[in-house]
């Protein structure tokens, strides 16, 4: 690394950063919120099912700015190049989000079964076994998190 950054540089790598721990703070949350259901469906108030759905989205976002910012700075090592194949769905769901309003009336025609709109969220939640769970976000193009 140059021990002097462009100022250009220096600001998206911040911004990396700041969407890789964002990532990391709605991943956390989202496993909190889980715990806090557990095995008691009557803890999964609708309050709970947008915060974790908020959270999931939050994700899709920052992978989204992250990919952006890999483009902006024109990474092409190969693990940059594998992050951002692997991470184009989430700016496909981002882009589809952001123009829904000229896609509402196609997206109400169809006759397929789809998940919501804004997308499902399931997970398995393993009793006293904090290293095997998954949360399943199934937005219009499916998401897996899982740890």
């Amino acid at each position: 690394m140059p021990k002097v950054v462009e100022p250009r540089q220096a600001l998206l790598f911040e911004a990396l950063a700041y969407s890789a721990d964002s990532i990391d703070v709605a991943y956390n949350v989202m496993l909190e919120l889980a715990n806090l259901v557990g095995e008691s469906p009557q803890n999964l108030t609708r309050q709970v099912q947008i915060q974790l759905l908020n959270n999931a989205w939050s994700m899709v976002d920052a992978l989204h700015n992250m990919r952006q910012i890999l483009q902006a700075l024109e990474f092409t090592a190969p693990r940059a190049v594998q992050f951002l194949v692997k991470h184009e769905s989430a700016t496909l769901l981002r882009n589809a989000m952001d123009h829904l309003k000229d896609q509402a009336k196609n997206l109400a025609m169809k006759k397929k079964a789809e998940p919501p709109l804004i997308g499902a969220l399931s997970y398995n939640y393993i009793p006293n076994d904090a290293s095997s769970w998954a949360v399943m976000a199934s937005f219009p193009t499916s998401y897996t998190v899982s740890r």
